[in-house]
């Protein structure tokens, strides 16, 4: 069982690991992945990394899901209202 994130930090996280962006002990030094977030836009999930390291480390070796559970689908369609 993968580590469960929304939608979009699934997409963006999922977009990385399979491009040759970082190397698979880059994607370790989260300040670096951070970074690279924040300079292509990427606020969203450069936070969700920032609040979730150990989340985001675990999910490099059991993997990332999308959690589709009703509370995690209302609180996307609200945060998309206000971006």
């Amino acid at each position: 069982m993968g580590i469960k994130t929304n939608t979009r930090v699934f997409n963006v996280i999922n977009a990385i690991m399979k491009s040759t962006i970082f190397t698979r002990s880059e994607m370790r030094e989260l300040d670096i992945v951070i970074s690279y977030l924040i300079t292509v836009k990427e606020d969203e999930t450069a936070k969700w990394i920032e609040e979730h390291k150990i989340e985001f480390l675990r999910g490099l070796l059991e993997g990332f899901e999308i959690d589709n559970s009703q509370n995690a689908q209302l609180k996307d369609i609200h945060t998309q209202k206000y971006l």
